[in-house]
């Protein structure tokens, strides 16, 4: 399959970078301009086809149930990344850092869910519809407070990530859609919703613990944005 002239710019432009001060990366830089002035290629054009390229996927295991649907889209978008769901499994798509990051603090969230609501129901006399409304108010309480603190502002360039994980999830899946958050629960119970206001996530790569709603800043600067 022939590449797209695109794509091959931002590879011709990637080994122009790499071979700088080379003849090998004078004649790619050549190459590349040539190529943007003969298909009317951009800078914006190049640099979402260079996002595609960074584009990494993540298969983590999810319940079969609304709420684990709900917080892994709430913190796939805050991580600038987008997933699917397959029988037992989703796939996470985005650049590796936010994958890493977003498959990290689903762990560390569901980790937390579990150990709240086996100190609140330690006598386990719940009903199991009781529990279900517990564990969606508390992710409810993590959608939420991501959405009113936008951690997911303090990657750069976020749009060029999700639109171009999303592009790479439409070629492997042409018939499937990204997961979204809708933040359901049916009966909303207020001190599972504070708690999951409450849950401290840890930042991968030696970052510090963070609380949700605080900027997700140095983590940006890590990965080196898109």
């Amino acid at each position: 399959m022939p590449i797209e002239p695109t794509q091959l710019v931002a590879k011709l432009l990637a080994l122009a970078l790499d071979q700088a001060g080379m003849p090998e990366g004078e004649l790619a830089r050549q190459k590349a301009e040539e190529l943007m002035a003969r298909h009317g290629i951009t800078k914006e054009d190049v640099s979402a086809a260079e996002a595609r390229f960074l584009v990494r996927e993540k298969v983590i295991t999810i319940p079969r149930c609304d709420w684990a649907i709900d917080l892994l889209a709430s913190l796939c978008y805050a991580c600038s990344c987008v997933s699917i769901r397959q029988g037992s499994q989703a796939l996470i798509f985005g650049r590796f850092f936010h994958v890493e990051v977003a498959a990290l603090f689903y762990e560390q969230v569901l980790r937390q869910l579990d150990e709240e609501l086996r100190t609140i129901n330690g006598a386990g006399l719940w009903s199991v519809d009781k529990i279900e409304d517990w564990r969606a108010s508390f992710v409810l309480g993590v959608s939420e407070k991501l959405k009113e603190q936008e951690m997911q502002a303090s990657f750069k360039s976020k749009e060029v990530c999700v639109d171009a994980a999303c592009s790479v999830l439409r070629d492997r899946f042409p018939n499937c859609f990204r997961l979204m958050s809708y933040s359901l629960t049916r009966n909303r119970i207020p001190s599972a919703f504070e708690a999951g206001a409450d849950v401290t996530l840890r930042g991968g790569l030696g970052s510090p613990a963070l609380q949700i709603g605080e900027s997700l800043g140095q983590e940006g600067e890590s990965s080196g944005g898109c």
